[in-house]
C-alpha cells in the first residue's frame, strides 16, 4: 500500500508564494489598495458628471464639422 504525504509536505508552497500571499494579507496593503480605489471612484464619478454636463457641447462641435482630425 502506498504511503500517504504528510501533513507538511502536502501543503508546504514555494517561497515566492508565501511572500505574495503574505504581501496581500498585510493590513497596510488593504487599506492602501481600498483608498486608491476609492480615489478612483470619485474621479470616475466626476468624469461622468462633466460628461453629462458638457457632453452636448461636444458633440455640437463633432456635428458642425469643425473638429480638427
Amino acid at each position: 500500500m502506498a504511503k500517504k504525504k504528510s501533513d507538511k509536505e502536502a501543503e508546504q508552497k514555494p517561497a515566492s508564494t508565501k511572500k505574495y500571499v503574505a504581501f496581500f494579507r498585510n493590513e497596510t496593503i488593504h487599506f492602501v489598495i481600498g483608498l486608491v480605489l476609492v480615489i478612483f471612484s470619485v474621479y470616475l464619478l466626476l468624469a461622468f458628471t462633466s460628461f453629462f454636463f458638457t457632453g452636448a457641447a461636444d458633440q455640437s462641435i463633432i456635428d458642425s464639422g469643425n473638429a480638427q482630425d
